[in-house]
């Protein structure tokens, strides 16, 4: 992903200009639909990932995976969602 092809204001206003799910996202995972255990192995995958480097969340497929955990959070349970946030905040350490 080059610098220049995500900026966060430009995708915050398509956010809210269309429906959540027209917003498109090139590597997109599903989301609603699978198991607690896949979720949470998705998870671990994004996880694993940052920690080692967490220049990482420039990978597409990384950066993608997150995006599509958030455009599909209202869906989480409390449990998938925490462990989300857990995930993005072990990348900021």
């Amino acid at each position: 992903m080059s610098s220049s092809s995500f900026i966060l204001h430009d995708e915050l206003l398509r956010l809210q200009q269309e429906e959540g799910n027209s917003y498109y996202i090139p590597n997109e995972v599903a989301i609603q639909g699978k198991t607690k255990g896949e979720l949470t192995r998705y998870l671990y995958d994004i996880t694993d990932r940052i920690e080692v480097a967490s220049d990482n969340i420039i990978d597409p497929l990384v950066f993608d995976k997150i995006r599509s955990f958030l455009k599909n959070f209202q869906h989480l349970s409390k449990e998938i969602a925490s462990k989300l946030m857990d995930s993005l905040l072990s990348g900021l350490k």
